[in-house]
């Protein structure tokens, strides 16, 4: 089938899956006086690229870092596999999960977070 007959497929936008599925906007703010990286809202993998640019900006000289969840209200596999790599190769400490951050982790078998 030549591109021409191709039919188009309707995208999903960030603004669009915000609006109709109630999902708060996500941000990731990094605290580099404290080292300590503040998520908030949903945490998926439209932003897990700037989670592991924050994590990676922070790790450079092996101190500790903090990563403060108790504002996320979901995070979804890929979110969860950066902090899980982060978690085993640099002193970084999860904090403030809520309960369902905690089923979802536990869901999939993981309980080092």
């Amino acid at each position: 089938m030549s591109c021409s007959k191709r039919r188009s497929v309707p995208v999903l936008s960030r603004a669009l899956f915000v609006r109709e599925h109630g999902a708060r906007m996500s941000t990731v703010d990094v605290d580099r006086e404290r080292r300590r990286i503040i998520l908030r809202g949903g945490v998926t993998i439209f932003k897990v690229a700037d989670l592991h640019e924050a994590l990676l900006a922070l790790s450079r000289n092996d101190a500790p870092i903090d990563v403060d969840l108790s504002a996320v209200d979901h995070l979804d596999s890929a979110a969860i596999q950066v902090l899980l790599v982060a978690v085993r190769s640099a002193p970084v400490t999860v904090c403030g999960l809520s309960l369902s951050v905690r089923k979802r982790c536990r869901m999939i078998g993981l309980e080092t977070l």
